[in-house]
């Protein structure tokens, strides 16, 4: 159910869990279908990908037969360009292709529009395209005799390379963070504050000094006090978000 001018030879193939669709991959292009097989666009072309793409080129010959002139038109194909596998992740595609002997990854937006270009090797041809803990790892052929794992550090994007779960899952454990931080820092505080009074008890006769010391104390206590008010907010809020995700 797809038009013939896209029956290419299907290249590689990869299933959309978010959309619910499959990317076909074929030498000269990237188009979507249903699981029903029903087609819905193509993605992009190769020509987005390079000017240097596959082209037919006709060269016109005239031969002379009998005294007449006779246009002989010769077809030669061109290969200088072929994709070679896709992926699609949230509102971005992953374009593998080769050129000249060498491998290349294009990042495309929604839209099929090529975002950058990116070199991966030579005498490589990648196969296909996943992405493993927010990474892309390609699965290639080391000059037409074995296939492995190619580990890349390129980030598979989603609203700017992380996505919302994973930013608000950072947000919460960054709270977290800073109040366990805070809290330790306080808790110096008291000790310090204990240590204080103890020396002064130990060490002072004079019951003003020791008042004098103590109103320090009380003073420094009431801000913590304050301070844990607020840190308890923080955490509230925290466990909160937390929960609203679980539910």
């Amino acid at each position: 159910m797809v038009p013939d001018k896209y029956l290419y030879p299907i290249k590689n193939l990869s299933y959309n869990k978010e959309h619910k669709t499959i990317l076909i991959t074929t030498t000269n292009s990237v188009y979507s279908i249903t699981e029903e097989g029903y087609f819905i666009k193509e993605e992009i072309q190769i020509y987005a990908i390079s000017n240097e793409y596959k082209k037919d080129y006709v060269q016109n010959n005239l031969t002379t037969k009998n005294g007449r002139h006779t246009c002989v038109s010769t077809i030669t194909n061109i290969k200088e360009v072929e994709i070679t596998a896709s992926l699609c992740f949230s509102n971005y595609k992953y374009i593998a292709y080769s050129k000249n002997g060498s491998s290349f990854i294009a990042l495309a937006s929604r839209r099929g529009n090529i975002i950058k270009n990116i070199y991966i090797d030579d005498d490589i041809t990648i196969n296909s395209l996943m992405n493993i803990d927010g990474l892309l790892q390609l699965l290639v052929t080391k000059n037409d005799l074995y296939n492995y794992i190619y580990l890349t550090d390129i980030k598979c994007y989603r609203n700017n390379c992380h996505s919302k779960s994973q930013e608000k899952r950072k947000t919460e454990i960054d709270i977290i963070e800073s109040i366990a931080s805070i809290e330790s820092s306080l808790a110096e505080i008291l000790n310090t504050e204990t240590q204080k009074i103890k020396i002064a008890l130990e060490n002072s006769d004079k019951q003003s000094d020791i008042l004098k010391i103590n109103a320090s104390i009380n003073k420094t206590i009431s801000k913590i006090t304050v301070l844990e008010q607020i840190l308890l907010d923080k955490l509230e809020i925290a466990l909160k978000i937390s929960n609203k995700k679980k539910n």
